[in-house]
C-alpha cells in the first residue's frame, strides 16, 4: 500500500529520530520500576513527556508514590479520539547473576536492547511520543483528540493505575490502543481473559518443635492440597473453549498457576497458618470469578470430608483481579491499523483467535465503556517477558513509532497540513 507524501514526510523524521528512540528506551529500563516502586521513573517519565510539547502533562495518583503520567494532544474538532496505553511497572529481576546482561543495563547488543520490563511493557513509550512528535514536526494537525496514559501497577492487577484513570474519567475516548504485544506484528488482540487471584488458608495447630506431635502442622496440610490442586491445574491449562468477539470465533485458553505458598512462625514453631495463592486467568464467556473458586472449594471439601482435621478457606482476592475484554473485530480502529501495518510492513495483520491465555489492563477500558473499541496491538519482536535476558528489538521499535503514527493520522484524519488551510482528509471513522 503506497504512502502518500505527508506519510513519507512522518516517516523521514521518524528514521532521523532512530537514535533518539533508542536512547530513551535505554533510559527507560536504566531506573528500575517493580511494582509498588515506580515513582522514580514516574517522575523522570512526566518530565520526558513534557519536552514532547503535549498538552496538561501531569502526574495523577491514587495513592502516594504510585504514579500516573498523563498527557494530551489537542486535535482541531476533537473527534474521534483515542487513548494510547503502555505500562512501565514491572515484574522482579529474578537473580541477576542469571542475567547475560545487567537487568537495567539497557545494553544494545546487535539489533537488540536488553533490560527488565523492556518488552513487558515500556517498549511502546518511546514509539508514542515520537509518532506524535513526527506528526508535529511535520506541520500536521489531527482532527481528533489523544490522551497518552502511561501507567503503574498493571503487574499487580492495575487497580492503582488503569482502572484508576478509567474509573476517574480520564481515558474517556472513542478508542483505547494498548500498545502492548510485542511480537512480530502479525496479529493484533481484541479479547484478553480475566484474571482471578484466590488466597486458601490452611490452618493447623502452632506448638514448640520439642512438641510437634501435639501440634497440626499447617504446611503438611497444605502439602496435601497443593497436590490435590495440582490435578486441578493440569485439567484447567487443557481447558480450550471458543467465544465470540463481534462474529469472530476467539478459542479461548484457561490457565491456572500455583504461585505462592507460606508456612512459617518462627523457626522451632510448628506453623499454624499455611497460605497458597492461585493465579486463574478465566475464559470470557465462559467461567466466571465464581466458578474459578467453586473448583477450588470442591477441593477443600473433598480434604474435608477425608480428613476431619483438615480446616481451609478460600477467599477472592479483591485487589489483584482484571477484568476480562472482548471488543469487536472491524471497528474503525482495526481497520486504520491495518491500513497504517499494511503502509509500514508490507502485510495486514489479523485479529488473533487464540488460544490467548492472558489478561489485559484494556478490561478495565472494556468494563467502563462495553461499546467502545478497543485494540492490542505492538511490534516489539521482543522476547524473554518475566524472565532472564528480556529484550526488544531496535528495528521494533522504530517499525512500532512508524505505525502509530500513520494509526493516529489515518484514525483521527488530517485537518491541516503543511502550508494547507483547509481540511485535506477525513476521518475514516
Amino acid at each position: 500500500m503506497p504512502l502518500s507524501v505527508l506519510e513519507q514526510s512522518v516517516i523521514k523524521l521518524i528514521d532521523q529520530s532512530r537514535d533518539e528512540i533508542v536512547a530513551l528506551m535505554q533510559k527507560l529500563v536504566q531506573i528500575p520500576s517493580y511494582s509498588g516502586e515506580e515513582k522514580e521513573k514516574g517522575e523522570f517519565l512526566v518530565k520526558e513527556a513534557a519536552k514532547f510539547n503535549l498538552d496538561d502533562v501531569r502526574i495523577v495518583q491514587q495513592i502516594v508514590d504510585r504514579p500516573n503520567v498523563m498527557g494530551h494532544y489537542y486535535g482541531k474538532t476533537g473527534k474521534p479520539s483515542l487513548t494510547v496505553y503502555a505500562h512501565y511497572d514491572t515484574v522482579p529481576a529474578g537473580d541477576i547473576t542469571k542475567w547475560t546482561y545487567g537487568p537495567f543495563s539497557g545494553a544494545i547488543v546487535g539489533n537488540r536492547i536488553y533490560g527488565r520490563g523492556v518488552n513487558d511493557h515500556e517498549f511502546p513509550i518511546p514509539p508514542l511520543l515520537f509518532a506524535i512528535k513526527a506528526i508535529k514536526d511535520a506541520g500536521v494537525t489531527l482532527n481528533g483528540d489523544i490522551v497518552f496514559a502511561f501507567v503503574c501497577d498493571e503487574e499487580f492487577g492495575g487497580h492503582r493505575g488503569m482502572k484508576y484513570v478509567v474509573d476517574e474519567g480520564l481515558c474517556d475516548t472513542d478508542y483505547l490502543l494498548y500498545a502492548g504485544g510485542g511480537g512480530d506484528g502479525k496479529t493484533m488482540g481484541i479479547a484478553s481473559n480475566g484474571r482471578g487471584y484466590y488466597r486458601i488458608t490452611v490452618k493447623g495447630r502452632t506448638q514448640h518443635t520439642g512438641r510437634n506431635d501435639q501440634g497440626l502442622n499447617a504446611a503438611v496440610q497444605g502439602a496435601k492440597l497443593i497436590l490435590r490442586l495440582e490435578k486441578l491445574r493440569h485439567e484447567v491449562n487443557n481447558r480450550r473453549l471458543k467465544f465470540k468477539a463481534g462474529d469472530v470465533e476467539i478459542e479461548g485458553r484457561a490457565r491456572f498457576s500455583i504461585n505462592l505458598v507460606h508456612a512459617f512462625t518462627t523457626g522451632n514453631n510448628v506453623p499454624d497458618i499455611c497460605t497458597v495463592q492461585i493465579d486463574r486467568r478465566l475464559i470470557p464467556q465462559h467461567e466466571t470469578f465464581e466458578s474459578g473458586q467453586t473448583e477450588i472449594q470442591a477441593i477443600v471439601d473433598e480434604l474435608k470430608t477425608e480428613d476431619p482435621e483438615f480446616d481451609a478457606e478460600v477467599a477472592w482476592n479483591p485487589e489483584r483481579w482484571m477484568n476480562f475484554s472482548v471488543s469487536v473485530p472491524d471497528s474503525p480502529l482495526v481497520k486504520a491499523l491495518q491500513r497504517s501495518v499494511a503502509k509500514v510492513l508490507g502485510f495486514t495483520p489479523t485479529i488473533a483467535t487464540g488460544p490467548t491465555g492472558g489478561s489485559s489492563d484494556h478490561g478495565w477500558f472494556n468494563l467502563k465503556y462495553p461499546d467502545r473499541p478497543f485494540v492490542s496491538y505492538g511490534i516489539g519482536r521482543g522476547g524473554n517477558t518475566h524472565t532472564y535476558n528480556e529484550y526488544v528489538t531496535i528495528d521494533g521499535l522504530i517499525d512500532s513509532t512508524k505505525v502509530y503514527a500513520l494509526l493516529m493520522m489515518d484514525l483521527l484524519g488530517v485537518a491541516q497540513q503543511p502550508g494547507r488551510l483547509s481540511t485535506t482528509s477525513s476521518s475514516s471513522k
